[in-house]
């Protein structure tokens, strides 16, 4: 239906988003919706969120901002990116309010203010440890100043990539959400390459074929790998192959330490979410689409296997779609 003549939005009847400030203030809100029918729900792929910590790490009137709920996890992810351990020295505790305010008076999230400093520290202190209070400590700031500006001198941006590129560090090396992202990648595209041709879940094929592949911190926090972790602790249904069993030992053992260290757990889930928008982009892109070329239903999604075994599923009706009517597409090719 077209848009009535009075109504000057190009968005009328298209789109609808009940968190859009101009949504919740458009006129034509009740027709828009109407005219949108079942699709008044649902949003863009590209605009998806995933919320994938397990609720039992999330306490009831925890604080709603995520740097500030997650400041634990931030440290301890910042932690093993810089110097390659898992276990942390001390934790953040009551410098909070301290920590953010520094953070604001450098002018960088608190993500990059604290591996900014662990990073400078690292480097001026190699043998020494690092513990929170060097966060505000009074040459906390400098730190920070040093190190942003030459990357925003020379590249115009900040990000650990840089760092390595002018420091001559290795901080990439460890860093979490790269790794996430890598092995996103890899487990939703061998999901939509197996759903175009097979029929069924894929969950297992996937792991049967990748898992080798796929990094310990992803397999760690997979639901969907979780029983074949479970079946490995308890000795049972061993694989023959080395590189698998060396793969699902360090799964077993990062899994293992996530089960008792709750913040660096919550870590790895998060910078799993953090990377899901550009996974989904990587893989659209791959298959010559893009984040407008679906929608989703306006809720987070919580089992990331099972988002890309949908889309998988919509990507093959709409080659099959291309197929019958245009014989082109993917079938086409085969």
């Amino acid at each position: 239906m077209l848009k009535p003549e009075s109504s000057p939005l190009e968005c009328f009847g298209l789109s609808w988003n009940k968190d859009d400030a101009m949504c919740q203030t458009c006129p034509y809100v009740a027709k828009c919706q109407e005219n949108m029918g079942f699709r008044v729900e649902r949003i863009a792929i590209g605009e998806a969120k995933f919320a994938l910590v397990p609720e039992a790490f999330v306490r009831r009137h925890e604080e709603p901002e995520a740097d500030r709920r997650d400041i634990e996890a931030i440290y301890c992810e910042c932690y093993r990116q810089v110097f390659g351990v898992e276990r942390t020295v001390g934790n953040i505790g009551g410098l909070c309010e301290r920590l953010f305010k520094m953070a604001a008076t450098a002018g960088v999230d608190l993500r990059t203010y604290v591996l900014i400093n662990m990073f400078g520290y690292q480097q001026a202190y190699p043998e020494k440890a690092f513990t929170p209070g060097l966060l505000v400590d009074g040459r906390a700031l400098y730190r920070v100043k040093v190190y942003a500006d030459v990357c925003i001198e020379h590249f115009g941006t900040l990000n650990s990539t840089l760092l390595d590129v002018v420091t001559g560090g290795d901080l990439s090396e460890f860093d979490l959400a790269k790794r996430m992202l890598a092995s996103e990648v890899k487990a939703g595209e061998w999901i939509v390459e197996y759903k175009l041709w097979h029929q069924g879940l894929p969950f297992q094929p996937m792991f049967d074929d990748l898992e080798p592949e796929l990094d310990p911190g992803w397999l760690a926090v997979e639901t969907h790998y979780e029983p074949i972790l479970r079946q490995y602790s308890i000795r049972e249904d061993q694989p023959t192959c080395k590189e698998r069993l060396g793969s699902r030992h360090d799964a077993v053992m990062v899994y293992k330490r996530l089960k008792k260290r709750k913040h660096e757990a919550i870590a790895y889930f998060r910078a799993r979410e953090r990377i899901m928008p550009d996974a989904v982009k990587t893989i659209l892109s791959r298959y010559g689409y893009d984040g407008n070329d679906f929608e989703v239903e306006n809720k987070p999604f919580t089992d990331p296997l099972q988002f890309w075994n949908r889309l998988a599923t919509a990507i093959q009706h709409l080659e099959c779609l291309l197929f019958v009517n245009y014989h082109e597409g993917i079938y086409a090719q085969s």
